[in-house]
């Protein structure tokens, strides 16, 4: 109904009301269990079908996987490949996991000839189908719309669409609202779908890259919403078609390629922007960025040899400076930009916890046409020293970040959210880690006060999100106190005594504490047998190990040279074979060899999701295989303390045994806040 609706209920139309529509399932689970595999592949193949039947423009509204960026570089090439074997537009949603910076944590899986949409909601649309007001006009990027800027620093939605509307779904359900970038990307692709009749009407050959090119260059951006938001803005079809024409012709560039230097980001990756810390500003930075202009596939490359473009350079705020112009050709140009520390540290100690952002517009100075947008974002990563509380206003649809930097001594933070006293409103809260996932995803509404601890286990930027769900005209009010608890766990594993066992606690801070405490021992699973290799030929690890004791086993995959930018998902199936009696397999990672047949051979097959069928990503993989004893399970097996109260110093605290256990267990220490 969005992307090529026609008189819904007699009335209205989605974007592209004249096109047809392939519509293909590929997320269904199939009977057999290499076939049922989700990963890349699938989406592989199933493009490769669409491009195979004429598909011209293709929508996807579901979420990607990744093991490293080198993963995501990888299905970038696929993906990529298809476009230019099909020349077919393929418009990809952004994701709901907003409103964190680097939600979009999965940027680099879309190669620059693709649309990713990110969700714009306007004030019509939402009041006259969700009963929404209070927004702006012309209406904002949604908070839960996923954000960059992503592992290159340089990302974020390519555009924004709207979303909010009306779908007829199955006859049952008749009517039915449709909201998130998954009905944003499909209104985008409806757009794709105009431009692209709008181009045949004019009797000009038709390319996917230069379509999506002047999409983006049509862009009109929302003010005051930063590039990693909104991208280039929302798309207008009109300026497109023109935009188009010049691009086919050969007489603008389509894009330009960039490099930033001497940054590097998670993994290695090529910085195409700037994602920049309290730390890395103790004095100026200077950023050289190296930039060459690409034209459209339509034109071919002798005949813009000679294409020269003058380009101005804009700086949107004054913490950026450099040179006001330079020039855009085949060849490679150099600028440099200066980001002024001194600016930065005052913003930081008038905001603290906030984030700042700065943007470099490459413009050509004849047509006036933006080419391009150099992101460079700004955070205050710094750990909190103590207690302290802010204040935020949090309008209708909107969201609010609070960043928590945390260092190896800062385990948590304690936070208390205090609303004002004679509003309800109903506000999601959310923690997001150092990749740009939240790990908090619930909300609440009634309450005026609530309290929760977050943990930070490694060191790097933490973002604690206020989200207004809904909302009328007034903007509400909510404060939040957070308190850094600085704890050092002296004991990680401990040996269990006939009466129980002691771990050690230090608290690095100056002053008592006054955090009550829950201290629990866990029965640690014994590692029993490990595996090293790469994928085989089907792009599978595989790990089989011979049992000789009945218990609980799980399986655990991970790369040999870990990643510092993953959110993996990968596919696995047990295969247990007894030495008599029947073959057990499922999905799953986790098998309970049974006390009747406790002999025989436990196979895992686990496809990670960076496999594209006949390629796939290659890297060292170990897969460890854990067992516990039959009976109670780990968390079962636990001696605690109910609460502790910690001093400054060493803390050595007994943990007496709550259930009768055997002496010489070993035993994992955890630590949690009450």
């Amino acid at each position: 109904s969005v992307m090529v609706g026609h008189q819904i209920g007699g009335r209205f139309d989605g974007v592209a009301p004249g096109a047809q529509l392939l519509d293909v399932d590929f997320s269904s689970p199939d009977s057999e269990f290499l076939a049922g595999f989700y990963n890349i592949g699938r989406f592989v193949h199933t493009l490769e079908w669409l491009g195979e039947h004429g598909a011209e423009v293709v929508n996807i509204s579901y979420s990607l996987f990744f093991e490293s960026v080198q993963a995501q570089e990888f299905m970038a090439e696929a993906i990529s490949a298809l476009v230019k074997k099909y020349n077919f537009v393929i418009s990809f949603s952004a994701g709901n996991n907003g409103p964190g910076l680097n939600s979009l944590n999965r940027r680099s899986i879309y190669p620059d000839n693709v649309l990713v949409a990110g969700a714009f909601v306007s004030r019509d649309l939402d009041a006259h189908v969700h009963g929404v007001t209070g927004l702006p006009e012309p209406g904002r990027v949604i908070y839960y719309s996923s954000r960059g800027p992503g592992p290159d620093g340089g990302g974020g939605p390519l555009l924004i669409s709207p979303l909010s509307s009306l779908t007829h779904g199955a006859p049952e359900n008749t009517f039915q609202a449709f909201s998130g970038t998954s009905s944003a990307s499909p209104a985008l692709a409806g757009a794709a779908a105009v431009l692209i009749s709008a181009v045949k009407q004019e009797g000009m050959a038709v390319d996917a890259e230069t379509i999506v090119h002047a999409l983006r260059l049509s862009g009109q951006s929302l003010d005051g919403v930063a590039f990693v938001d909104q991208g280039y803005g929302l798309p207008k079809i009109p300026r497109a078609l023109a935009i188009y024409r010049q691009l086919a012709s050969g007489e603008q560039f389509a894009r330009l390629t960039v490099k930033v230097t001497p940054l590097t980001g998670p993994d290695g990756a090529v910085q195409k922007g700037a994602f920049l810390g309290a730390k890395d500003l103790i004095s100026d930075r200077e950023l050289r960025i190296r930039f060459s202009g690409e034209l459209s596939p339509l034109v071919k490359r002798a005949a813009g040899e000679n294409l020269l473009r003058q380009l101005k350079l804009e700086y949107s705020v004054p913490w950026l400076t450099g040179p006001s112009h330079s020039w855009l050709s085949l060849g490679l140009a150099r600028t440099t930009v200066r980001v002024n520390a001194q600016a930065l540290q005052s913003l930081m100690a008038e905001k603290p916890g906030q984030e700042f952002f700065g943007e470099v517009h490459f413009v050509d100075v004849d047509t006036g046409l933006r080419i391009h947008t150099l992101p460079i974002t700004v955070v205050d990563d710094r750990p909190w020293e103590k207690r302290e509380r802010l204040a935020f206003q949090i309008g209708s649809r909107d969201g609010v970040r609070l960043h928590m930097g945390a260092d190896s001594t800062v385990k948590g933070y304690r936070i208390k959210t205090i609303i004002d006293e004679d509003k309800r409103p109903f506000l999601g809260l959310g923690f997001f880690n150092t990749m740009g996932i939240s790990n908090l995803p619930w909300s609440w509404g009634a309450a005026e006060e609530e309290e929760f601890f977050v943990s930070t286990p490694v060191s790097g930027d933490y973002q604690l999100t206020l989200s207004r769900v809904v909302g009328t005209e007034a903007d509400y009010g909510v404060s939040v106190e957070a308190n850094p608890l600085r704890l050092e766990l002296l004991s990680q594993v401990v040996a269990g005594t006939p009466t129980g066992s002691a771990a050690e606690i230090k608290a690095i801070n100056h002053s008592p504490l006054g955090e009550k405490l829950s201290l629990e021992l866990v029965r640690k699973p014994t590692k029993v047998g490990s595996v090293v290799g790469e994928l085989d030929s089907h792009g599978d690890f595989v790990a089989e190990l011979q049992i000789t004791e009945a218990g609980s086993y799980e399986f655990r995959l991970e790369a040999l040279s870990p990643s510092q930018w993953t959110f993996g998902y990968d596919d696995c199936y047990y295969e247990f074979t007894p030495e008599s009696g029947e073959v057990e397999k499922d999905w799953g990672r986790e098998y309970s060899v049974p006390k009747e047949s406790p002999k025989g051979s436990l196979k895992f097959v686990c496809r990670p999701f960076a496999h594209s069928g006949d390629d796939f990503h290659r890297e060292k993989l170990v897969g460890h295989l854990y067992f516990l004893p039959p009976g109670k399970t780990a968390g079962e097996v636990m001696a605690k303390v109910p609460q502790v109260r910690v001093s400054p110093g060493t803390n050595t605290i007994e943990v007496p045994w709550l259930i009768e256990e055997s002496e010489g267990a070993l035993l994992e220490v955890k630590i949690k806040p009450v």
